[in-house]
């Protein structure tokens, strides 16, 4: 494996030092799993996209129930 040097902050390194799931944890892996998890959120994925777009159109059509009418209607 080739490896580089960073310059990190101090306060850079306190964050990374408490993504360590155990004392042996390398740095390496910490920024590994913490890329994995940024490349694995789908918070904006394209379906995420589309449903938030339905969304404001039901929204905007006046397709909407308060939590009281849902309520009401499943008879709670």
């Amino acid at each position: 494996m080739n490896s580089t040097t960073i310059k990190i902050s101090h306060k850079t390194k306190s964050g990374l030092e408490k993504q360590k799931t155990h004392p042996g944890d390398t740095y390496e892996n910490v920024i590994s799993r913490l890329l994995d998890y940024v490349s694995q959120d789908d918070v904006l994925s394209p379906q995420n996209i589309k449903d938030m777009e339905q969304g404001i159109a039901d929204i905007k059509a006046g397709r909407i129930y308060t939590s009281a009418q849902v309520k009401k209607k499943l008879g709670l």
